[in-house]
């Protein structure tokens, strides 16, 4: 790619530019920072548009090699810091002396090579992550064979249902590896539909109820029963599945997880709340990075990779994520949208 390449391009304002393009597109002053991003690049970051205007472009970007200098511009293979804290590879290509504008364009693409390191990362967690699985299933089905004959109802009953946790664990984990795959390709449709919230919320606790452990119960906060939203389904559902597993996961016996929505400031909402291990407060900066888990859940089983989903898939439906935690006493996640038109028809 050659060094900075200077292109005029007469007869295109920066509006119509912006407008139709569908890579990410910064425009950088002069003095290196950032007067304007596109929605492309926006959403592809993490970010709200205006939260990256007046940000200095070495805050945001560097090379392989390390941060860029004050004021050089990114060009060539780059990589870009979201807002949950991870880098992705980005290829940049610089357009100078823009219809009398000081400073310049920037157009960002996502490469669509991943690169080694976290390939390797991915391969190595997948194989870990389905071993323990795999051995449980391996060893009911070792035990069935071996003794089935001498294994009363219940005893096989309990066999069968390890095998069935162990096929869903492995299920969980192939669905997650593969959507942090379709992330980093930018191959995730948005499907907006209209649903009505509290039929949604309820089929969904339904679904996990079984997966509670003794003495845990769901209980839900005061809603309106047809408010209705418009939303993309299954995207929700991946991030309400995977926030109440969490819960499910991260509680202990006995304890109640709470499950509230409603509509605030012309926003909806569903926050999830339970009583748990909570997150350190030191290692709450970390909580979206891919693949990483809180030194307090290092005896528990997972990826590192749900939250960082449930983050993109939240940003990818227009809406965000929030969270408040303290360790060893609660943990609250709450997920809001904007209400739209398209929200007071029938569904």
């Amino acid at each position: 790619m050659q060094h900075h390449k200077e292109i005029e391009l007469s007869g295109l304002t920066i509006d119509s530019f912006f407008e139709d393009a569908k890579d990410g597109m910064l425009l950088a002053g002069a003095d290196g920072r950032i007067l304007r991003v596109n929605a492309a690049l926006a959403r592809l970051l993490g970010y709200r548009s205006i939260e990256l205007a007046g940000q200095s472009i070495s805050t945001l970007f560097k090379t392989a090699e390390g941060s860029l200098p004050n004021n050089e511009l990114p060009e060539g293979e780059i990589f870009a810091r979201t807002k949950s804290g991870s880098d992705i590879e980005l290829t940049a290509l610089v357009l100078r002396r823009l219809n009398n504008h000081d400073g310049c364009f920037i157009i960002l693409r996502k490469s669509r090579a991943q690169p080694g390191k976290e390939l390797s990362r991915m391969i190595s967690m997948a194989s870990h992550e389905f071993r323990s699985p795999l051995s449980r299933i391996q060893l009911s089905a070792c035990l069935i064979e071996r003794y089935h004959s001498r294994l009363d109802e219940a005893r096989l009953l309990d066999h069968l249902s390890r095998i069935k946790g162990a096929v869903r664990d492995m299920t969980h984990t192939l669905n997650d590896f593969l959507s942090v795959g379709r992330l980093y390709e930018g191959t995730v449709p948005v499907d907006k539909q209209c649903i009505i919230l509290h039929d949604f919320v309820s089929n969904i606790l339904s679904e996990l109820r079984p997966l509670l452990k003794q003495g845990q119960r769901f209980r839900r906060g005061r809603g309106n029963p047809s408010f209705q939203v418009t939303t993309d389904p299954s995207l929700l559902r991946h991030c309400l599945c995977n926030l109440l597993s969490n819960a499910i996961k991260y509680s202990a016996e006995g304890t109640v997880i709470y499950i509230h929505t409603g509509k605030h400031n012309n926003r909806w909402t569903v926050r999830i709340t339970d009583h748990g291990i909570g997150i350190p407060a030191a290692e709450q900066r970390h909580l979206f990075q891919p693949f990483f888990r809180a030194s307090n859940t290092r005896d528990i089983e997972g990826t590192g990779l749900g939250l960082h989903i449930v983050q993109r898939y939240v940003q990818l439906m227009g809406g965000h994520l929030t969270y408040r935690s303290q360790e060893g006493k609660a943990t609250y996640f709450t997920i809001d949208f904007p209400v739209i038109d398209e929200d007071h028809r029938t569904c």
